[in-house]
């Protein structure tokens, strides 16, 4: 059975609670940070997710320049 990819759209570091909600039901997210604009919480939320994708073997693959990147199952 094929597992839909669902897209979390980031727009403030305080939104990082829907990541941590969503990587508790799948290891397969889009996620979108186009919208956050501040530098430093981008760099925040990319730890969290880097951490994450580190922990549980996932590789995370950048979709365009601007932030969205797509995290997976790494085997």
């Amino acid at each position: 059975m094929t597992e839909d990819l669902k897209i979390i759209e980031i727009n403030t570091f305080q939104e990082l609670a829907k990541l941590k909600d969503a990587f508790e039901k799948t290891n397969k997210l889009g996620i979108d940070i186009r919208k956050l604009t501040d530098k430093n919480e981008r760099r925040r939320v990319m730890d969290f997710v880097t951490g994450v994708a580190f922990g549980r073997n996932l590789k995370i693959k950048s979709i365009n320049k601007d932030g969205v990147f797509l995290v997976y199952d790494a085997l």
